[in-house]
C-alpha cells in the first residue's frame, strides 16, 4: 500500500463496488504500458540501440588499435553497416512507441 499526498492510501485491490477483483496486466500500469506490442517495440528499441552502439564502439577501438585494417574489411564493413543501419532503425521504433503511448493515453483520458 503507498500513501500519496493528501493521505489517499493506494492499494492494487479494487473497490467492492466494481467487483471487487485485483487489478490485471491488462490496467495500463508499468513502465511501458501493458501493451504487448508497446513491451515489444520498447524491448526492440534498446536492443538495436544497444547493438549500435557496442558496434560503433568496437569499431572505434578497432581503428584505434589498428585491429581494423585492410586486411580485416569484412568485419570492417559489418561493423560500420550496424550503426548506419541500427541507429536509424531505432530512431524509428522510438516514434512508433511516443506515437502509440500517447495514442493510449489520449483514449484512456477521453474515457474518464
Amino acid at each position: 500500500m503507498r500513501r500519496y499526498p493528501g493521505g489517499v492510501a493506494k492499494t492494487n485491490a479494487a473497490p467492492a463496488a466494481r467487483g471487487g477483483s485485483r487489478t490485471t496486466a491488462n490496467d495500463g500500469g508499468g513502465f511501458l504500458g501493458a501493451d504487448r506490442w508497446d513491451r515489444i517495440i520498447g524491448a526492440a528499441f534498446f536492443g538495436v540501440m544497444i547493438l549500435s552502439i557496442v558496434a560503433f564502439i568496437v569499431l572505434m577501438f578497432g581503428a584505434f588499435t589498428g585491429f581494423l585494417n585492410t586486411s580485416n574489411t569484412e568485419l570492417y564493413a559489418l561493423l560500420l553497416g550496424v550503426p548506419f543501419i541500427g541507429l536509424p532503425i531505432a530512431v524509428i521504433l522510438l516514434i512508433v512507441l511516443l506515437v502509440r503511448m500517447t495514442i493510449r493515453r489520449r483514449r484512456e483520458n477521453a474515457g474518464r
